[in-house]
């Protein structure tokens, strides 16, 4: 459903699901298993998903072992966050 219809929840989703069996199983993910679902949390933040945004701000801030912090996207997301409840008022 993620790709098929280009579902911003369902991309969302397949990146939050698959991190909590990682945790849950305390299951290592692997560079390869990361560069597939950080394509998801991506794609759902490139169609406007305000969770995966989130998301994406909280991984900038603090990083991982396969994501550097990054201050600028830290920013860039948080102004995405921003001019969402904007929108909503």
């Amino acid at each position: 459903m993620a790709d098929k219809y280009n579902c911003p929840e369902a991309c969302y989703i397949t990146y939050k699901t698959i991190m909590k069996m990682s945790r849950d199983f305390n299951y290592k993910i692997s560079e390869e298993l990361w560069l597939f679902i950080f394509s998801y949390l991506n794609k759902a933040a490139e169609l406007e998903n305000i969770n995966a945004w989130g998301e994406l701000v909280s991984l900038y801030q603090k990083g991982n072992e396969y994501v550097q912090p990054d201050q600028e996207k830290v920013k860039f997301y948080k102004e995405k966050i921003n001019e969402y409840w904007k929108r909503k008022k």
